[in-house]
């Protein structure tokens, strides 16, 4: 069984660490701020959270870990991501893994349009239909 040190358990933190869960992972779950809702959430997916870990706790956490996944509120300076560059142990994002995994579906992965054809096609009659009103479109400066 891998085993996944997701650091930062608030709303991504937490649908990564389900998601892992989910795919037969064991997770380990750490934050610098533990909250009696992120106790709990641990709890439910079957880990303890790890709270406020000093550099060495953190060193011990991804020793234990194949991938290290950094929430997106842990700035990239946080002892966690300099542990797992100096332990060698992989960085993922959720962004990293949900891509992986929609690569691996049976079906093979889904388009990437997010918009869709049909919104794609609106977007232009909209588009056409100032145009041939007269509609001037403006530019946003700067960009």
């Amino acid at each position: 069984m891998s085993t996944a040190l997701v650091y930062g358990l608030a709303l991504s933190g937490d649908a990564l660490a389900d998601q892992l869960v989910g795919r037969g992972w064991r997770v380990l779950v750490a934050d610098d701020k533990g909250t009696d809702a992120k106790r709990a959430r641990a709890r439910e997916l079957g880990t303890t959270l790890v709270e406020a870990p000093d550099e060495d706790a953190i060193a011990a956490l991804v020793r234990e870990a194949d991938i290290v996944c950094p929430a997106p509120g842990v700035p990239e300076t946080h002892p966690v991501v300099g542990a797992a560059l100096a332990a060698g142990t992989p960085l993922r994002t959720e962004i990293d893994l949900a891509y992986l995994w929609e690569q691996e579906r049976p079906a093979g992965p889904r388009p990437h349009d997010v918009l869709g054809p049909r919104a794609v096609l609106r977007q232009q009659r909209v588009a056409r239909r100032l145009a041939q009103d007269g509609a001037r479109v403006r530019e946003r400066r700067g960009a």
